[in-house]
Order: C-alpha cells, then structure tokens, then sequence
C-alpha cells in the first residue's frame, strides 16, 4: 500500500513529537483557532458541532448538539462515491450524548463542514499547506474518477 505524503508527514512529526498523554501529537498554537471550512488536513486539531439524535432510522429524534474537539488522524475518499471521509480522535466532548475522550471514529465531511468548524492554527503552517495540497491532489483524482465513471455509463446506454 503506497504511503501518502500526508502519513508520512504525519508520521515524522510524530516521531518527534510523540507523547503518552492524550493531547495532540503535532506541535501546534495554543488556543489559535481560525475558521477550516472546507480545509481540514491529517493532523489538524477540529472543533465543531453535529445534530444527535436517536429513534429507529426511519423516525429519527432530534435530541440536541454536540461540541467535538478531535485530532484529524486520517482523511480518504471513498471507493464509490468518492466522498471525505475523516478518521479523528476525540480529545474533548460536551453536550448530548457526549463521546468519551480518546474514542476513535469517523465523519463524512459534508457532516463536519456543514457547521463552519474551526481548527488549531499549527506552530509550521508551511508543513501544513503541503500537507494540504496533498490532500486536494486526492480531491482532484477522486473528482475526475467519478467523471470518468459517468462518461462511462453515458457510453454503455
């Protein structure tokens, strides 16, 4: 499996930033955030705020919001669709049905932007925005993938 320059990068700093406590691995400012719509990275330090709610699927409840501070551990596109998906690292949860601190889990990001979410500014922006273009590299092949595959669907009927 071929390693992005994002999991490499991510994987040197952690090197030498490693820590045993559950606090974000990249060294970043302290308390800086700065508005990430449309703009989160592997590594980045999110804060936003999703609906909850409960019920079966088809009757669904709204029971209230959710504050989540997590660390973005992986970003993908998806086989199919192609769609953001995130693999973060809760560090901090408050409101409804809160998520215990160090829970691993994952946010299609049309549900993280939806909310105008904010991030940690890094301590190296520079690091960061190559970090970025990588991932918008992946952006623009998932894109034309799925250009592809309805140019050729077009064809077969």
């Amino acid at each position: 499996m071929k390693k992005s320059l994002a999991n490499i990068l991510i994987q040197k700093i952690n090197m030498i930033y490693e820590s045993e406590e559950s606090i974000p691995i990249v060294k970043r400012i302290e308390g800086s955030w700065i508005t990430a719509n449309g703009d989160i990275v592997s590594g980045d330090v999110i804060k936003f705020i999703e609906s909850v709610f409960g019920g079966s699927f088809k009757k669904p409840k709204y029971l209230g919001d959710r504050e989540i501070v997590a660390e973005v551990i992986n970003d993908s596109y998806g086989r199919k669709k192609q769609q953001h998906t995130f693999t973060i690292k809760v560090l901090e949860c408050s409101g409804t049905n809160v998520i215990k601190s160090g829970t691993i889990t994952t946010r299609k990001g049309r549900n993280i932007y939806k909310n105008n979410p904010e991030r940690l500014e890094w301590e190296d922006e520079e690091l960061r925005d190559e970090v970025a273009e990588e991932k918008h590299e992946r952006g623009r092949i998932a894109r034309e993938q799925i250009k592809i595959r309805k140019e050729m669907l077009n064809l077969e009927m």
